[in-house]
C-alpha cells in the first residue's frame, strides 16, 4: 500500500476517535493520548496537539479552561 495513502487513512482514524470522544465528553490533551494508546495508536504530544489546535482552528471542537487541581487544563 501507499505510505501516502496509509498516513492519511490512519490519520483520518485518528480525527474520528478524537471527535467521537469529544462529542461524548470533555477531553483533554493528556487523557486523549493515553485513550488512543489504549487502542493501539501511538501517538504523543507532538502529534496529538497540533492535531487538537487544527480542529479547533476549522471549528471541529471547542476549547474553555478550568482550574483542577489548581492547575490550568484546556478542554
Amino acid at each position: 500500500m501507499n505510505s501516502r495513502y496509509e498516513k492519511k487513512l490512519y490519520l483520518g482514524f485518528l480525527n474520528m476517535h478524537i471527535l467521537y470522544h469529544a462529542s461524548k465528553e470533555p477531553i483533554y490533551g493528556v487523557w486523549m493520548i493515553e485513550e488512543l494508546n489504549h487502542h493501539g495508536y501511538h501517538v504523543g504530544p507532538s502529534h496529538i496537539y497540533p492535531i487538537l489546535k487544527e480542529m479547533v482552528k476549522e471549528g471541529l471542537l471547542e476549547v474553555y479552561e478550568n482550574s483542577e487541581s489548581g492547575r490550568m487544563r484546556k478542554y
